[in-house]
């Protein structure tokens, strides 16, 4: 074989690893939601895929599954149509409910769509804000540049750029004011515009507003005082009447992230087994889908036009192969660890890092971010996400009870309550008289960490607790 032809066949062989491994980090970190959508989209595009007529039957993992992301093709003679019905070597919870955890009222992105159809707009126009819409961030802003977007859904509407032009403005146009800005400060400068001209604030502190959001953030984030007196002229009443009115306003448009409208689907279930807790796959979390039998046929295999196809639904479910064996091996790992926190609540959650995990099932920190990002386990008192199992630490002194490798946050959050709740009204504990009682336990907490964490809690500081006792 010539050299010039080992290059060539090392450069494809590089090529089609790299594509597989995009679509398995693709699928990785999609919400079992996404997932399901995404394997709905492509049985409607790829021949070589379909729906099977009965979901696999659930089995009992016996030995660990591998969390290599398959690259390639298949070896020669691998049984495809039985490819998908075995990726499922999870012990699958048949006791799992399809609708547990799925809530479907009215979202706001549906609401911001049924608002644009009653704008003058053609359908080329309205299609161009559906796919708008999909690109608001999760604080309502539109961040992606306008002709990246137009070129993105391409496919989808061939709109010309004065179409796509006016749909962004219409969209702009709707309620709540500040959807579908560029940045944080142009959502804020648009709502002072629409306070302005509905009256409600007086035109000159609005027009010194608008000039220290956009020539003066860092300024405002600073509370610089002095810059801002000087931008007002030393108008020290018109700055008070501007900053007041930046107080009014919301710069999160929308906070989709916040939504009770979100699509919910765990991808596992804890229950117990043989007196533990285990993780265990939820089947209505994953698509149930196959290669068609058009695989099977030769002139479809060897067809030049096909054959892209035919790659891409390997891929695919290689991938969720891949995806489904890498997302039960860290929940495994992930409920072993947490075994108290089942039993007892977030109070008994034990510290475990992202570090942690990687190292001890030996992958990389941002699999494992991937892989709990957005991924769901339905457990006895609810669902919560995967990432909620790990906890920063806090470090403990030899005495620590138990044998305890320290606080973790839900621990120190409940050990502050209760030291609170306990305490003499009249006489309040400080943050340091906190941390020398822990100190005390065998627990090593620092003034600034007990106050960091009283203030995530909404507990008031000392002297606000007294004053409130003595009034």
């Amino acid at each position: 074989m010539s050299a010039l032809l080992e290059v060539r066949q090392s450069q494809q062989l590089s090529t089609a690893l790299s594509v597989a491994q995009q679509a398995s980090l693709k699928l990785l970190q999609m919400t079992s939601v996404e997932l399901m959508a995404e394997a709905d989209l492509l049985v409607a595009q790829n021949p070589f895929l379909e729906t099977e007529n009965a979901a696999p039957e659930a089995s009992v993992r016996t030995e660990e599954p591998s969390c290599d992301v398959p690259e390639g093709d298949l070896p020669e003679g691998a049984p495809l149509e039985g490819m998908y019905s075995t990726w499922g070597a999870g012990a699958a919870y048949e006791g799992a409910d399809p609708l547990e955890g799925l809530v479907a009222p009215e979202s706001v992105r549906a609401a911001l769509l049924n608002d644009a159809l009653e704008l003058d707009l053609s359908e080329k126009e309205r299609s161009c804000i559906r796919c708008l819409v999909e690109e608001l961030d999760e604080s309502g802003l539109l961040t992606v540049p306008l002709n990246e977007a137009a070129e993105e859904y391409r496919a989808v509407v061939d709109a010309s750029p004065a179409e796509w032009k006016r749909a962004l403005v219409a969209l702009q146009g709707l309620e709540p004011a500040g959807i579908a800005q560029p940045s944080l400060t142009e959502g804020l400068v648009e709502q002072v515009r629409r306070r302005t001209e509905a009256g409600d604030v007086d035109e000159p502190a609005a027009r010194l507003l608008v000039t220290l959001l956009r020539e003066h953030l860092g300024d405002l984030a600073r509370a610089d005082r002095k810059t801002l007196l000087k931008c007002a002229a030393n108008d020290a009443e018109l700055l008070e009447e501007a900053l007041g009115l930046l107080r009014e306003l919301n710069p999160r448009p929308i906070a989709f992230d916040a939504e009770a409208t979100r699509y919910v689907l765990p991808d596992l279930v804890v229950r117990r087994a043989n007196g533990r807790w285990r993780a265990f796959v939820n089947p209505s979390a994953r698509p149930n889908v196959r290669l068609s039998d058009l695989a099977h046929e030769r002139r479809a295999v060897e067809s030049t036009e096909l054959k892209p196809y035919l790659e891409e639904a390997r891929r695919f479910l290689q991938a969720v192969d891949a995806r489904t064996n890498t997302l039960l091996r860290i929940a495994e790992f992930l409920v072993e660890h947490q075994q108290a926190f089942f039993d007892e609540g977030p109070a008994a959650l034990r510290p475990l890092r992202q570090k942690d995990a990687a190292e001890a099932l030996e992958l990389s920190e941002s699999t494992v971010s991937r892989t709990t990002s957005g991924k769901y386990l339905q457990g006895p008192s609810g669902t919560l996400e995967l990432k909620a199992l790990f906890s920063n630490a806090v470090a403990a002194t030899s005495d620590a009870p138990d044998g305890d490798e320290g606080l973790s946050g839900a621990r120190i959050l409940d050990e502050i309550r209760a030291l609170v709740a306990a305490e003499d009204p009249a006489s309040p504990l400080a943050d340091r008289d906190i941390a020398e009682q822990l100190t005390g336990r065998g627990y090593v907490v620092s003034r600034r960490t007990i106050a960091k964490y009283r203030e995530k809690a909404g507990i008031p500081s000392t002297r606000l607790r007294r004053r409130k006792a003595s009034e």
